[in-house]
């Protein structure tokens, strides 16, 4: 008798669908059972980051003023931020502001991730592009995100404290500094600083960011991986 299979179609940008399939195996007899996951890429770069290799870069002080400072000032276009800072656009997305101009923030809807609770902090100082830029100077800054952001949190989404995940990326999206809070985020991601460690590191040595090694995960492709390559860094392959 036939059998056939239900294939998940998933896709980290939208929503999931499904559909059922005749399965080649099944009308062949060669499997009672199958399950195949499918990536619907938004485009061709999506589908080519789907597929990426993964390398280990480890990051040092030198490296991070030699090659990663420069690319980042090659490349940076963080006017679509500022735009949001200055209330001239994407005010939709806006759930939370802090007008100080120190330890002020924005708080945002992530883009394309309609279908968890995950919010990004964007602090009001123009500068800060990533954690290597943190100082025992921005301790009330980091702690005044994660206050006034768990306060709101909590009041708006009915959200406790202690089931929010508060976290950096490195190397991030873009650079200019943002927290990530999303709801029970157990699992850290590849990219995952988290937000309490940077603290403490901090509290510890006030330049530990800007002294210390940083691993990270670059991808195939990824024109940062290749300027390390370039300048003759180890890089280990992960997946």
């Amino acid at each position: 008798m036939l059998q056939r299979v239900s294939w998940t179609l998933r896709n980290k940008m939208y929503p999931t669908k499904y559909k059922t399939k005749w399965c080649p195996a099944f009308l062949k007899g060669k499997c009672k059972r199958g399950k195949e996951n499918c990536l619907f890429a938004h485009d061709e770069n999506e589908l080519r980051e789907s597929w990426a290799r993964l390398y280990l870069i480890n990051e040092t002080p030198e490296d991070y003023r030699k090659i990663t400072l420069p690319y980042i000032q090659s490349t940076e276009d963080l006017n679509w931020i500022y735009r949001i800072l200055e209330h001239r656009s994407e005010q939709n997305r806006v759930v939370f502001e802090d007008p100080d101009s120190t330890i002020g923030f924005v708080l945002i809807h992530a883009p394309h991730d309609q279908r968890s609770f995950h919010l990004l902090a964007f602090v009001r100082q123009c500068g800060i592009k990533s954690i290597r830029d943190l100082t025992a100077e921005h301790i009330p800054l980091l702690e005044n995100i994660k206050h006034k952001s768990s306060q709101m949190i909590k009041k708006k989404f009915n959200l406790e404290p202690h089931q929010l995940k508060f976290f950096f990326h490195y190397q991030p999206s873009c650079y200019h500094l943002h927290v990530h809070i999303q709801h029970d985020a157990i699992k850290n991601g590849e990219r995952d600083v988290i937000l309490e460690e940077v603290i403490e590191n901090l509290n510890d040595s006030s330049d530990f960011y800007k002294k210390t090694t940083l691993p990270f995960i670059g991808k195939e492709g990824e024109p940062l991986l290749e300027k390390f390559r370039k300048a003759g860094k180890q890089t280990t392959r992960v997946v």
